[in-house]
Order: structure tokens, then C-alpha cells, then sequence
């Protein structure tokens, strides 16, 4: 019976030593904010009241600003997503 639970512990763990290669992650951009235009709480009610007739879900996709020195999120686009 230990042995059975060794066996399993084993390959539950041998697992997460499995990487994939560099060359296979893709490549990501760091968008800075002269590229990136922030929705304004106007747009953003609009966009949700949208989705809302359309019978799906708003899902906000956020970005970061600095703001006075703080780090601030800001909303830069909203898909309308399935209900489920």
C-alpha cells in the first residue's frame, strides 16, 4: 500500500518539473500609453448597456497607468462574453 502511494506521488509531482521550451512561449509587447487609449466612464456604460440588450455578460479587459506615483487600473476595451 506504500508503495502504491509513493508510486502516485511520484508522478503527481514529476509533473510540474515539466517546462516548455523558450522557444514555444510567445513573444508579449509592453504597450506603453501613447498606444493604449483609455475608455471614458461614458463609453464604458455604454459598451455595458450594450452587451446587456445583446443578452450577454460584459467583461472589462483593464490596463495600468501611473498615476501620481501609484499604479492605477484603467479599462481599455469590454467584450461582450457569453452568459455561460
Amino acid at each position: 500500500m506504500r508503495m502504491i502511494i509513493l508510486g502516485a506521488c511520484a508522478l503527481l509531482f514529476s509533473g510540474c518539473g515539466v517546462l516548455p521550451q523558450k522557444s514555444e512561449i510567445p513573444e508579449q509587447d509592453l504597450l506603453v500609453d501613447k498606444e493604449v487609449h483609455a475608455m471614458s466612464r461614458l463609453e464604458v456604460m455604454s459598451a455595458i448597456t450594450e452587451c446587456q440588450t445583446a443578452r450577454t455578460r460584459a467583461s472589462l479587459v483593464y490596463g495600468k497607468r501611473k498615476v501620481g506615483g501609484v499604479t492605477r487600473d484603467i479599462v481599455v476595451d469590454v467584450i461582450c462574453a457569453p452568459l455561460y
